[in-house]
C-alpha cells in the first residue's frame, strides 16, 4: 500500500507585473508543489487579501521600496506568516546607499527568514551593510533567469517560432523611458537630472528607429517598450515608419528568441538577450558615469554611433553566428551579480532553503471565503486575467521536459486572479 504524502506547508507567491514575472513564479510553484506545498499564486493584491483568510504559511516577497515594503512585511509578519525575500530590483543596484535605504532597509530584513539574492555582489552589499543579518543571505539566482537555461527554452519555442512566422526576421528594440515617457504622459519641465537623461536617450531612440526603418525598409522592427512606459508615444513619433510595431503584450523570451537581434540601452533584457545566445546591441550615443547602467551594457557590444550599428546589424544578417556563448559571458562580471552563470538553478536552491524553515500550516477550508477582486486600472495592465488554462498549459509544457506527469496537481480557482495549487 502506498504511503499518502502529507500535505502541509502554504506558500504564497504574488505576481506584480504578470508578463514578467509569472512564468518565474509557476516554474517555482511547479516544483514546490511536488514537494508538497499548497501554493496561491495571483495578482498580488489578491495574493495580499489572501494573507488575511487562508493559513499562516511562508509568504514570498517579491521586494519592494522602503515604505511598500514596511506596510507589507510588517502586516504579513504580524498574521503570523513567515517571511522569504527575493528582490526582483536586486541585479542591478547603481548606489548602494539608495538600495539599502530604499530596498533594504535593516529594520525590515530583521523580519524576513531567508533574503534570497540573485548573485555575490547584490549578497556582499547587503551582508556588509549588516553583519549581523549576514547569515540569512543566499546567493542563489532568480527563478526568471533559470528560464532562460537551454533545460527550459522549450516552453518558449512554439511560441517564439509562431511569432517569427507573423513577423519575419525581426530586429527587437527594448526600451526603458518610463520615467520621461510614463503611461500617464510625458514628464515635461523636469529639472531632475536623472529624468533629463532618459528623456535624451528617448529622443535618441525615436531618431534611431527612424534612421534603422530608413536603412532597413524590407525588415521589420519590433519596439518593446517597458510595461510603465506610454506605447502611444511611440505611435504617434513612429507613425510614418511603414516596418515598424509597437507591441508590449506578452513574455520578453519569447519575442527575444523569435528575434534576429536585439537592440537596448542599459535594459535587463539585453542581459537576457545574451544569456539566450541572441547578438545584442547596447546603443549608447552619449554616455554617464551616474546614469548609464553598465552591466546591460557590458555583455553587449557597444554601438555609440549610427555607423556603429548598422555595421554589427549587416554582420548580424549575413550570418548565422552570435558571438554571446557563455565563455564569453564568464569573462564578463556577469557571474558576481548573478549566480546561475557559475551555479544550477534558482529553484532547486530556493526549495531547498524553504524546506529548512519546517513551516507548517493547517488545512485550507474546502470552501474558500469570498474574496473581492481588485478594479484598479494600475492592477490591470500590470496584470491582466489569469485563467486556469495558462497554469495547466505551463505545467503540461514542464512535465513534457521533466518527463513526468502533474495530472495530480488540483489546481483550483479562489477568486479573480488568485489559485491555489496542491498535489492531491
Amino acid at each position: 500500500m502506498l504511503k499518502m504524502k502529507k500535505v502541509n506547508t502554504v506558500l504564497y507567491l504574488p505576481i506584480e507585473i504578470k508578463s514578467r514575472e509569472l512564468d518565474a513564479k509557476l516554474l517555482l510553484a511547479y516544483y514546490a508543489v511536488k514537494e508538497n506545498y499548497r501554493v496561491i499564486i495571483g495578482e498580488h493584491k489578491a495574493v495580499e487579501t489572501a494573507l488575511h483568510h487562508f493559513p499562516k504559511g511562508i509568504f514570498f516577497s517579491k521586494g519592494y521600496p522602503e515604505r511598500i515594503r514596511k506596510r507589507m512585511l510588517t502586516s504579513t509578519k504580524r498574521l503570523g506568516h513567515t517571511l522569504v525575500e527575493l528582490d526582483e530590483e536586486g541585479l542591478i543596484i547603481p548606489d548602494k546607499t539608495a538600495y539599502l535605504s530604499d530596498r533594504m532597509n535593516k529594520g525590515i530584513l530583521r523580519l524576513v527568514e531567508q533574503e534570497y539574492c540573485w548573485g555575490e555582489y547584490q549578497q556582499n552589499i547587503i551582508s556588509a551593510a549588516y553583519p549581523g543579518e549576514k547569515d540569512k543571505c543566499y546567493a542563489v539566482g532568480n527563478p526568471r533567469f533559470d528560464l532562460l537555461q537551454e533545460k527550459f527554452r522549450r516552453l518558449y519555442e512554439e511560441k517564439a517560432n509562431s511569432l517569427r512566422t507573423k513577423h519575419g526576421e525581426f530586429i527587437l528594440i527594448n526600451t526603458r523611458f518610463s520615467l520621461y515617457n510614463h503611461r500617464r504622459g510625458k514628464k515635461k519641465g523636469t529639472s531632475n537630472p536623472s529624468s533629463l537623461y532618459i528623456k535624451k536617450l528617448y529622443y535618441s531612440f525615436i531618431t534611431l528607429i527612424r534612421r534603422i526603418s530608413e536603412k532597413y525598409p524590407s525588415v521589420p522592427i519590433i519596439i518593446r517598450p517597458h510595461p510603465t512606459e506610454n506605447v502611444q508615444s511611440y505611435r504617434k513619433a513612429l507613425s510614418n515608419c511603414e516596418n515598424v510595431k509597437i507591441i508590449q503584450a506578452g513574455n520578453v523570451i519569447h519575442w527575444i528568441l523569435a528575434s534576429r537581434l536585439v537592440i537596448h540601452n542599459g535594459c535587463t533584457t539585453g542581459i537576457e538577450a545574451a544569456l539566450l545566445g541572441k547578438p545584442v546591441i547596447s546603443y549608447m550615443p552619449f554616455k554617464s558615469g551616474k546614469y548609464d547602467v553598465d552591466l546591460p551594457n557590458e555583455v553587449s557590444l557597444i554601438a555609440s554611433t549610427e555607423k556603429d550599428l548598422f555595421s554589427f546589424i549587416d554582420s548580424y544578417y549575413d550570418t548565422q553566428n552570435s558571438d554571446h556563448t557563455t565563455e564569453r559571458l564568464r569573462s564578463t562580471s556577469l557571474p558576481e551579480y548573478y549566480a546561475g552563470v557559475k551555479k544550477g538553478f534558482a529553484y532547486k536552491d530556493i526549495i531547498h532553503l524553504l524546506n529548512k524553515l519546517k513551516v507548517k500550516s493547517p488545512p485550507l477550508d474546502q470552501e474558500p471565503p469570498s474574496l473581492k477582486p481588485e478594479k484598479k486600472d494600475k492592477i490591470k495592465y500590470r496584470f491582466p486575467y489569469l485563467r486556469k488554462e495558462e497554469i495547466v498549459y505551463f505545467f503540461s509544457k514542464l512535465d513534457e521536459i521533466e518527463q513526468s506527469s502533474s495530472s495530480n496537481v488540483n489546481i483550483r480557482e479562489l477568486t479573480a486572479n488568485l489559485f491555489e495549487l496542491r498535489s492531491d
